[in-house]
C-alpha cells in the first residue's frame, strides 16, 4: 500500500536530483548547455503521466486508511502541526500554513511547468540571427517540455479536482452525503454575496457573503469554507438577469439546503469536530431533517464586485447549463435508438 501511494515519486526524484540536476551544475550556467539537458532526457518526463494516472489510485489508499486508523490519522495530523509550529518559529515562514498530505502530492507535477518557464526565458532572451544553431537547440528543449505541460495539464487538473471534492466532503460541516463523481469537475469559484430564497410559504430570504463552487454538473456555496450551505444540480437550472442589471438569479431544483451556521465563538471549535466526525460518518441520501432539508426550487441572488467579474461567472454558468442540457439530451438519443 504504501507503494500504491508514493508509487513513482522515487523515480522522479532520482531523475532530477543525480541525473538532471547534476547535468545543469556541469552546464556552468550557459544556456545552450541547459537547453541540451532537456532535450537529452525530454523522453523521461513521461514518468509524470504515470505518476498522474496512479494519482487517484494513491488518494483513495491515503483516505482508505486515515478512515479505517486512528493511528495514521494522529501521524498525519502530528506532522502537520509540527511543521506548523517551526514555521510560527520562522518569521519569514510565519505566514505558510502547512496542507493536507493529499494536496502536497500534486505538487512534482508542478516542475514541468516551471522547466517551461525556464527555457521560455531562455529563450525569449536569446538571438536567433547571434549563433542560429544555440537558438534551434533552446527552441527544440522549449517544444519538447511544453508538450509533456500540455499532456500532463488536463491529467492534473482532473486530479487537482478529485482533490478538491475530497477536500469539502471531509471539511464540511453539514455536508452528510456524498458529492464525489468520476466526470465532475470544478470550473469556477470564488466569494460571492448571496440571497437564497426558499419556495416555503412564510419564509423569508437569507442572505450571505459564500464561497461559491461551480462544478460541471452542480453547484455548492458554504460559509468561511467550512460551513455546508447547499448544493444543486445544474440540470433544469435557469439563469435570469434582475432588472437592475447588477445581479442575477440562479433559478435551481431538487436544492438540498443546509440549516448550520458559523458563529464567531464556535467556529474553531466547529471546524476541528467537523474534521474528526468527517473521517467515520456513514453517508445518507437522506439527512437529519435537523441538519439538512429538501427544497423543490430555491431562487438565489448572486452579487458581484466588479462587471468583469460578472461577466465571467455568467459566462461560466451559463455554458455549464447548457453542457447538462447537451449531455441529457444525448443520453436521451441514444436511449432512444437502442429501442
Amino acid at each position: 500500500d504504501i507503494d500504491k501511494i508514493f508509487n513513482y515519486l522515487q523515480p522522479i526524484l532520482h531523475l532530477h536530483e543525480r541525473v538532471i540536476l547534476e547535468e545543469l551544475k556541469s552546464q556552468h550556467a550557459s544556456m545552450n548547455g541547459v537547453a541540451g539537458v532537456f532535450v537529452k532526457y525530454g523522453k523521461w518526463f513521461g514518468i509524470y503521466a504515470q505518476y498522474l494516472q496512479n494519482y487517484n489510485l494513491a488518494v483513495d489508499t491515503l483516505h482508505r486508511y486515515r478512515a479505517k486508523h486512528k493511528a495514521f490519522r494522529l501521524l498525519l495530523s502530528s506532522q502537520r502541526d509540527r511543521n506548523q509550529n517551526r514555521s510560527d518559529k520562522d518569521k519569514e515562514n510565519k505566514k505558510k500554513r502547512y496542507q493536507e498530505i493529499s494536496s502536497y502530492m500534486i505538487m512534482p507535477c508542478q516542475r514541468i511547468s516551471r522547466y517551461e518557464l525556464l527555457l521560455k526565458e531562455i529563450l525569449t532572451n536569446s538571438f536567433k540571427a547571434q549563433d542560429p544553431k544555440k537558438y534551434s537547440e533552446i527552441k527544440r528543449a522549449h517544444a519538447i517540455v511544453r508538450q509533456v505541460a500540455l499532456q500532463n495539464e488536463k491529467l492534473q487538473k482532473a486530479a487537482e479536482d478529485i482533490n478538491l471534492l475530497r477536500e469539502l466532503q471531509t471539511t464540511l460541516r453539514g455536508l452528510n452525503f456524498p458529492i464525489f463523481a468520476s466526470s465532475r469537475h470544478l470550473i469556477r469559484e470564488g466569494q460571492l454575496e448571496l440571497t437564497v430564497n426558499t419556495s416555503k410559504e412564510g419564509s423569508e430570504p437569507e442572505s450571505m457573503s459564500a464561497h461559491f463552487y461551480l462544478f460541471s454538473d452542480l453547484v455548492l456555496w458554504a460559509q468561511d469554507k467550512t460551513f455546508y450551505r447547499g448544493s444543486a444540480p445544474l440540470l433544469d437550472a435557469k439563469l435570469v438577469q434582475v432588472r437592475d442589471e447588477k445581479s442575477y438569479e440562479l433559478i435551481l431544483k431538487k436544492v438540498q439546503l443546509s440549516h448550520l451556521k458559523p458563529t464567531r465563538k464556535s467556529h474553531r471549535r466547529e471546524y476541528s469536530r467537523s474534521r474528526s466526525h468527517s473521517r467515520s460518518r456513514s453517508f445518507s441520501n437522506k439527512p437529519p431533517d435537523s441538519v439538512t432539508s429538501k427544497e423543490a426550487e430555491v431562487v438565489v441572488c448572486m452579487k458581484f464586485g466588479s462587471k468583469r467579474a460578472r461577466d465571467a461567472w455568467m459566462s461560466s454558468i451559463d455554458k455549464a447549463i447548457e453542457d447538462c442540457t447537451d449531455v441529457r439530451r444525448s443520453r436521451e438519443m441514444l436511449q432512444k435508438n437502442l429501442k
